[in-house]
């Protein structure tokens, strides 16, 4: 049984890529993603609550222990993993063929933690950097988060601080990266850097202060050294809002951005709208410095074990020059079938220079995702 589960971390392993959070759950559930996730502000290693919560919310109701409970980690230390590949088509309108096949091995990592005593403990994220076949694995096998936390309480709550690599809090962990808040606003896929953080959680809200320096043994995705601020108030257990603030410096350029977010449950009609836009101001040694606008707005409806989301997406290369703004429309459906298994079909459509006959793009996908 052992030798079978090593097996399976073996597996993931060789094709590691990113896990993400679904913040369409909070308020709908929990109050903070603290309640679902080890990680301060969300994402990566589920608690207990987190497995719990997936497990009512598959269909059939089934264990949600890591490997459904063929093999059960040591107390003082708390694991998990992600599988997702996915299959569909794509069109690049006037850049490429009109609609070309994919197949995209998109995730697969091991997560782990472990409580060393007196509040501390040691997390980790394995996996590879990018998908099958780029590279060799040496050059690709990473551990892509890895950090020191102290948090004193047992539930997540209250004061804490961490150091080491992972993603600075900012804005809405959204687990859709194509979002135009996450791809050009400093969280986009393999953005993590090199931090200090300190926050605190609470029933009433949650703030995050994290100091930064980009990745000095790899090509960074967000080159710069800077510092990120996260704030989030919740008021009524049905409406959350929040600020956040980033700055990042580089040889190259400086990047320095603001913005807000709000999230609104609706118990009604079971819905959770949530959007966030930030102001971006981009300097440069050479050239020009340009002003950019990132937004986007999704709402989301969850009925038993299926979970509905559209959203709409804006952004502004440089507000001073026509035809370099793009829209977008996303939409996607999510199925829990049985524990540990999600099937999402995702969708986007894409229009450049909206009113100025820009070319359109998009893309379908099916994915297939398992959480060990």
């Amino acid at each position: 049984m052992i030798r079978r589960a090593l097996l399976v971390l073996g597996l993931v392993l060789a094709t590691a890529r990113v896990a993400e959070a679904y913040p369409q759950f909070q308020l709908d559930g929990s109050q903070a993603c603290v309640d679902c996730h080890v990680a301060p502000a969300g994402g990566g290693l589920l608690t207990d609550f987190g497995r719990l919560f997936a497990e009512d919310l598959s269909a059939d109701d089934g264990d949600e222990s890591f490997l459904g409970g063929r093999w059960t980690p040591p107390d003082w230390l708390a694991m998990s993993g992600d599988v997702r590949l996915a299959v569909g088509a794509s069109g690049r309108g006037d850049y490429g063929p009109a609609i070309a096949p994919v197949f995209i091995p998109m995730q697969a990592e091991v997560n782990a933690s472990a409580n060393v005593g007196a509040g501390f403990s040691l997390a980790a994220t394995t996996g590879l950097r990018g998908g099958l076949g780029a590279g060799n694995v040496l050059s690709l096998f990473q551990v892509r988060e890895h950090y020191v936390m102290w948090r004193p309480s047992d539930d997540g709550r209250g004061v804490y601080a961490r150091a080491g690599r992972y993603m600075a809090p900012y804005g809405l962990r959204l687990a859709e990266h194509p979002a135009y808040t996450r791809r050009y606003a400093g969280t986009n896929l393999f953005s993590e850097t090199y931090g200090v953080s300190v926050g605190y959680v609470g029933a009433a809200g949650e703030v995050h202060a994290t100091g930064f320096v980009h990745d000095v043994l790899r090509d960074p995705v967000e080159p710069g050294d800077g510092a990120a601020l996260l704030v989030e108030a919740r008021l009524g257990g049905q409406v959350a809002l929040g600020a956040s603030g980033r700055t990042a410096t580089s040889d190259l350029e400086a990047r320095h951005q603001a913005g807000v977010h709000a999230k609104v449950f609706l118990p009604s009609v079971h819905t959770l709208v949530q959007g966030e836009v930030y102001g971006i101001r981009q300097t440069f040694e050479v050239g020009p410095d340009r002003d950019q606008v990132a937004g986007y707005l999704m709402g989301s409806h969850r009925r038993g074990a299926w979970m509905y989301s559209l959203a709409v997406g804006h952004y502004d290369e440089d507000v001073d020059v026509g035809g370099l703004d793009r829209d977008a429309v996303d939409a996607n459906v999510h199925w829990f079938p049985w524990a540990h298994w999600e099937f999402v079909v995702t969708a986007r459509t894409q229009l450049l220079g909206w009113g100025d006959g820009g070319p359109t793009s998009g893309y379908g996908l099916v994915q297939a995702h398992y959480r060990l």
